[in-house]
């Protein structure tokens, strides 16, 4: 993994580009509008509530991620998209695997509102996307927001989900002139998680920022490679190198001030490099930051606890 400093002095100017974020309006992705807005952005906020406060240079478009007629009107308001952020989510009850019965003793059908809105929505935004960056022809930049705090079996189903997507897509959407990353924010201090803030910190867990996640969102969105993730079954020559200066193919996890990129070393991990108490954890600790390893360690194995600690 390698520790990122990131500021609003590593993102560039950003006239004339429109930019579509999904969950817009509030916490996180307010704060992600607001960032590109001020680099001169025109977004567009796709969201079911109205926005907790008037950013300039956005505009409100109401809509339910989960509705594929509802999220392609939002796209249609736009017109043109060069940056998508896929970051909308709701919280639910993710305990899907428990049984419920009706009153006759029959099985219920769980509730499948987050997997709706958390993973389908996900991939009908990166389809409506792609769809309009193929016909625009200039190229995109798709940035996929996960959740770097898992707890629930189906917060895990949530997490790899969207971490399967960016992993499979990213050879692919590179032949487009389009980039996929994504952003795992720890603890963060929104309204999502205002009924947890008691839990988390009689846990001492650190708490992020919203601002500091949407740095990491706008940055993903147009950072430079310093060094290339290589694609597996692709020579250097090939269609992954096409784009060869852009950031593809990354994760950033986030908290409280603190950025660390995932995947470099998931894909070394991938080559070979494991332990005996499971991937990763033979890298030298003294080389990485201490909470992304901790939180790498937890998605490879399922766990997220203070064990590491």
């Amino acid at each position: 993994m390698t520790e990122l400093h990131i500021t609003e002095d590593n993102i560039p100017r950003l006239d004339g580009k429109v930019a579509i974020v999904t969950g817009g309006c509030a916490g996180i992705g307010l704060a992600t509008t607001k960032i590109l807005a001020s680099k001169g952005a025109t977004v567009i906020m796709v969201d079911l509530t109205s926005p907790a406060e008037s950013v300039e240079n956005a505009a409100w478009v109401k809509t339910d991620v989960s509705s594929w007629d509802s999220l392609k009107a939002a796209f249609k308001v736009a017109g043109w998209v060069d940056i998508v952020v896929a970051n909308a989510g709701i919280l639910g009850d993710l305990n899907w695997l428990g049984d419920r019965m009706d009153g006759t003793g029959e099985l219920v059908k769980p509730g499948m509102s987050v997997i709706d809105a958390n993973i389908v929505g996900v991939a009908m935004c990166i389809k409506l996307a792609v769809s309009y960056m193929r016909k625009q022809g200039s190229g995109g930049s798709i940035v996929l927001v996960a959740s770097g705090i898992v707890y629930e079996p189906g917060e895990k189903v949530v997490l790899y989900a969207v971490t399967g997507m960016l992993r499979s897509l990213k050879q692919y959407l590179i032949n487009e002139d389009i980039t996929i990353n994504a952003v795992a924010p720890g603890v963060t201090s929104t309204q999502l998680v205002n009924a947890f803030k008691p839990a988390f910190a009689a846990k001492n867990e650190p708490m992020g920022t919203p601002h500091e996640v949407g740095l990491a969102i706008v940055y993903s969105a147009v950072a430079r490679e310093q060094s290339r993730i290589p694609i597996p079954g692709t020579s250097p020559e090939g269609a992954a190198s096409k784009q060869a200066g852009r950031w593809n193919g990354r994760m950033i996890y986030t908290l409280k001030g603190m950025f660390a990129e995932t995947e470099e070393s998931f894909l070394g991990w991938r080559e070979g490099i494991s332990g005996d108490e499971g991937p990763g954890t033979n890298f030298p600790r003294a080389s990485r930051p201490r909470t992304a390893l901790k939180v790498w360690r937890c998605w490879e194995d399922g766990r997220f606890d203070n064990r590491l600690q």
